[in-house]
């Protein structure tokens, strides 16, 4: 649910069970509070991604996987952006990127990542994560360190013609 732009609540459920975020409530799984991992070194993260169908944005995605591939301690590919900013929330994940999403995709996610206590941006830091079509989100104790891996991979970019 929004309210000029802005998540106020949602509801997502997986095999995992349900959760629900409420804007200023915190986040729940199963009625039980959740919190982001404490995972706080690359090496050991498990990360998550998604590609789009647009051939610039997926080779910038693939760029970004192939750099973190050989740094991060894992790298998955779930097939749902909602299910990976869950999985955030909880802690399944430490991170999750992907480019090329629509505000349907993330917004309830965005909302139950940030009431979870992690952090929510654009691939540049900002906010401006659904004008972009991107997004990072993190524990918070990953995000300036795989955002600056994530920046690397895209100064090295180079489009597609």
């Amino acid at each position: 649910m929004c309210i000029r732009d802005s998540p106020l609540g949602g509801q997502g459920d997986d095999q995992g069970g349900r959760g629900h975020p409420r804007l200023g409530g915190g986040a729940h799984l199963n009625n039980f509070p959740i919190k982001p991992s404490s995972c706080s070194s690359l090496k050991d993260a498990i990360i998550g991604t998604g590609f789009s169908k647009i051939p610039d944005w997926r080779k910038r995605n693939l760029d970004i996987f192939t750099l973190l591939l050989n740094k991060a301690g894992s790298l998955r590919r779930l097939g749902s952006a909602a299910l990976d900013l869950a999985y955030v929330a909880c802690g399944r994940l430490d991170c999750f990127w992907e480019i090329g999403l629509n505000s349907w995709d993330i917004s309830a996610g965005v909302l139950l990542v940030r009431e979870a206590g992690g952090k929510v941006t654009d691939l540049s830091g900002e906010e401006n994560f659904e004008e972009k079509r991107e997004i990072f989100a993190s524990n918070s104790l990953l995000h300036g360190i795989v955002l600056k891996e994530i920046q690397r991979s895209l100064s090295l970019h180079r489009p597609i013609i």
